[in-house]
């Protein structure tokens, strides 16, 4: 978990030192009038979460993540649920696991706290210079 904490603090300083806190405070104020994160990021930064991630590895001099090829499955594979008795393509997941909109939506505020601790502490050291 530290990791993750980590992690989304030097996103955010990387964000603010390479656009400015007027921008992070623009991100803030685009996803309040409840915009989605992609399209936030995409209106104050012209980028994605994805060409975010990709930016700051780069800065970081990280590897280029690797992002794996969609599965399709073959024609002539059966697409049914195992057990449906119409044949119908009755997709569902009980696994217990996290669904990733539930991970999305920790990350985002993770990251919106670490925003607001990074600028605490940027004004902070401001008024102590």
């Amino acid at each position: 978990m530290n990791l993750f904490y980590g992690q989304s603090w030097h996103l955010v300083k990387h964000l603010v030192e390479t656009y400015g806190e007027g921008k992070l405070a623009d991100l803030f104020a685009t996803i309040k009038t409840g915009k989605r994160i992609d399209n936030a990021l995409e209106v104050v930064y012209g980028i994605d979460q994805d060409g975010l991630e990709d930016e700051w590895r780069a800065a970081n001099g990280l590897p280029k993540r690797e992002t794996p090829e969609p599965t399709v499955p073959a024609q002539d594979e059966p697409t049914d649920t195992p057990g449906a008795v119409d044949g119908s393509n009755t997709t569902t997941s009980d696994d217990g696991g996290t669904s990733s909109g539930t991970v999305i939506i920790i990350a985002v505020a993770t990251l919106a706290l670490a925003a607001l601790i990074a600028l605490a502490g940027f004004t902070l050291a401001r008024r102590f210079k």
